[in-house]
């Protein structure tokens, strides 16, 4: 890799650190970070204009790195990789108060076409039917998404069929594809994760996440309804919580050979006590507004 960094980069790091498919280094006192990149090359070129305009401005976002040919990713290994020069670089775990920090940044969300994901049923729709077209085809060789699939598909028409009543989203912020109750600062500034969504985006996958891999409260949860989006926005914060994405993030893991199907048997066992979270969710937000019900909300609650 020393070898690469020198040829498509000209940089000399005496030392490349590998964590499983990405590489990190110092160079001129300044770290670096290889990173895998399989997001459309039409993203890319926006979030490269987009993570100079935060950093013309002040905002720690890493800079993407272009190579000695201009382009901003390179082939190594039979894989596509981007280089990041890092501007923040700390380990401790982020908290839901500095991912509603970060989604305060004003960026010019016209200029973004490419990084836009407001329309989450048509998003979701395309996203179940190759689902459901793989399970028809593979579906013998896994034998606990045969048996698990239809539930979470259910879960994830409802969801669908709840955004179809909700208005188009108007207020966009700055967001990322995934946030992960272990994602750090460093990982938080990471253009390669940026997206353009509405700001209940984030906050829903970081609950979402820390309820199945951690601890989370209610409490957590009623401190960010009534002090950090305003009661417009709850029930898009509902439909974002009823989609199983931490369901089907493992199950394209699966099928990319990179999980093994036991990683779902901690969400199967732990969605019964999810499903009485979120029907704790709807009575409260129900209190100050009015929430659509889904029929099985609070079949399982005793």
């Amino acid at each position: 890799m020393k070898n690469a960094m020198m040829y498509y980069y000209n940089l000399e790091p005496s030392e490349i650190h590998q964590v499983g498919r990405e590489y990190h280094f110092l160079y001129q006192e300044q770290m670096y970070w290889l990173r895998p990149y399989s997001r459309p090359i039409e993203e890319l070129n926006e979030l490269y204009t987009l993570s100079s305009w935060l950093c013309e401005r002040g905002v720690c976002s890493h800079q993407i790195v272009k190579n000695e040919q201009g382009k901003l990713y390179t082939q190594l290994q039979n894989e596509v990789y981007v280089l990041l020069r890092l501007k923040k670089t700390g380990k401790d775990s982020i908290c839901i108060g500095e991912i509603v920090s970060f989604q305060r940044l004003q960026i010019p969300i016209n200029t973004y076409k490419y990084l836009q994901r407001q329309k989450w049923d048509i998003l979701w729709a395309s996203k179940i039917d190759y689902f459901e077209y793989q399970v028809n085809q593979f579906g013998k060789k896994y034998p606990v998404i045969r048996e698990s699939f239809s539930y979470f598909c259910g879960l994830a028409e409802n969801a669908i069929s709840y955004v179809h009543l909700l208005p188009d989203v108007k207020h966009l912020v700055l967001s990322h594809k995934r946030i992960k109750i272990n994602m750090t600062e460093m990982e938080l500034y990471n253009p390669l994760n940026f997206i353009i969504d509405d700001q209940t985006r984030d906050a829903s996958e970081y609950f979402k996440d820390k309820f199945f891999y951690g601890y989370l409260t209610f409490e957590e949860v009623k401190y960010y309804l009534l002090y950090c989006i305003d009661i417009t926005d709850f029930s898009r914060f509902f439909a974002r919580m009823l989609f199983p994405s931490y369901y089907f993030d493992i199950y394209e893991e699966i099928m990319g050979g990179r999980k093994k199907e036991k990683d779902l048997l901690k969400i199967i066992h732990k969605v019964s006590f999810y499903e009485n979270f979120l029907f704790t969710i709807y009575t409260f937000m129900n209190q100050y507004t009015y929430i659509t019900k889904p029929e099985w909300i609070g079949e399982h609650t005793s």
